[in-house]
């Protein structure tokens, strides 16, 4: 696998001492030529892989709600 590679290749260890890992944030930068993607990983070396249990969030449908939002300003929030 390749991420598990990079992973061995950035710590200095064997392919092998890699146990698993958990992709904590992911995230593309496409704002040049060549397109990046962004990993902020949890990597198990020479230990027990854990799985990592992932938050599921229950959105609640608002369009039909009488209260209204306004969002002021450019970037990322609005």
């Amino acid at each position: 696998m390749l991420l598990k590679t990079l992973i061995a290749e950035d710590s200095c260890v064997a392919t092998a001492a890699i146990t698993g890992f958990n992709i904590d944030k992911k995230s593309i930068d496409a704002r040049g030529k060549t397109v990046k993607i962004n990993l902020a990983l949890q990597a198990f070396i020479n230990e027990p892989f854990q799985i990592r249990n992932k938050e599921i969030f229950d959105f609640k449908n608002v369009s039909r709600s009488n209260k209204r939002i306004l969002i002021i300003g450019a970037g990322p929030a609005g």
